[in-house]
């Protein structure tokens, strides 16, 4: 290899990782609402000697040049680490690359195992799990009233190293549909969301399916002291209040999947 390509690829290996990081900073912000919101939820978990400047990350993410070299910001190895640790992420987690998994349809199903494979003659592809599709739906309006929440539908498959990156065990996760219009414009009407049934624990501002008074919802959750707020992104939908005993946390929305 001549010097002068190491040199080159030296130089996109770099970028690769510092467009990760950025690219991971951006839908970290959008998923906490702003970059505000992001910093107070690290901090809370490591304290303010830990705490990462509120103007640094929001010149990371406008591409802020500075005086001197003219180079954008980027995302400094300090403050990538202690968004992870801030965050529960693993090591290394900013650094890659958390692309939209790819997914499919199993063709055929295997009993009422949490992974479903496919058909002995296929065999899944390598490297993929399947998580099985809930025949449920989510509303994002005035809830739907529950029924056959158990049964299987047909699966998606997802990367496992994606999963494994997002801290996810197949094992937890389903999918299911999502209706109405409260949710929008993070959730659009129809669209599929992947659901981890392991984490439970209200964390502010989190997308979480729920059951409440014989309905499910999907919504975005808040504590209040004994009481918990549900509320919808969309402003014409009301929130609603409720004992924290009356809502069953089914599981964490972690990832969507919609139409253009």
């Amino acid at each position: 290899m001549l010097v002068s390509d190491l040199v080159a690829n030296s130089y996109y290996s770099v970028m690769d990782y510092k467009e990760n990081r950025k690219a991971n900073l951006k839908v970290l912000v959008e998923e906490y609402g702003s970059v505000r919101d992001l910093v107070e939820a690290i901090s809370a978990r490591l304290g303010q000697e830990e705490a990462i400047n509120t103007k640094y990350l929001a010149q990371v993410l406008s591409g802020f040049q500075g005086s001197k070299d003219r180079r954008p910001r980027s995302l400094g190895d300090v403050a990538a680490g202690r968004i992870e640790k801030g965050l529960g992420k693993p090591a290394n987690w900013m650094d890659q690359d958390h692309s939209a998994p790819m997914s499919g349809t199993a063709p055929t199903l295997s009993g009422n195992a949490p992974v479903i494979a496919w058909s002995d003659a296929e065999g899944p592809p390598p490297g993929m799990v399947t998580v099985p599709r809930l025949r449920m739906s989510l509303s994002m309006g005035t809830g739907k009233i529950m029924f056959e929440t158990e049964e299987h539908e047909e699966g998606n498959a997802f990367r496992a190293d994606w999963l494994a990156s997002m801290c996810l065990k197949p094992g937890s996760c389903f999918m299911a549909k999502v209706e109405g219009a409260s949710m929008e414009p993070k959730l659009e009407e129809g669209e599929s969301v992947l659901i981890d049934r392991a984490q439970t624990l209200i964390i502010d501002r989190k997308i979480y399916a729920i059951s409440y008074d014989g309905k499910i919802y999907c919504k975005r959750l808040f504590k209040a002291g004994i009481e918990v707020i549900m509320r919808s992104d969309n402003s014409e939908f009301p929130e609603i209040r409720a004992a924290a005993e009356e809502v069953q946390i089914i599981g964490r929305v972690v990832w969507h999947a919609g139409s253009l």
